[in-house]
């Protein structure tokens, strides 16, 4: 599966039908190799999520980061 479309799921940007493939793919997952894959993609989601500015502010927001000024 694509790391892309994955993180568009996470991000509740895919279409329906995106959504329906990657819910299929997570479904048919014999060995538990597009689980990991999905937890890696949502690795980075987190990442990308917590060093944004709007992930920055919150986190300023809610007193996990000090302000330099």
């Amino acid at each position: 599966m694509d790391t892309y479309l994955l993180i568009k799921y996470l991000k509740c940007a895919a279409t329906p039908e995106e959504e329906n493939a990657v819910r299929s793919w997570l479904a048919d997952d014999p060995d538990g190799s597009h689980a990991r894959q999905y937890a890696d993609a949502h690795f980075l989601y987190e990442g990308m999520v917590v060093h944004s500015d709007s992930g920055h502010a919150a986190a300023r927001r809610a007193g996990h980061v000090k302000s330099r000024t």
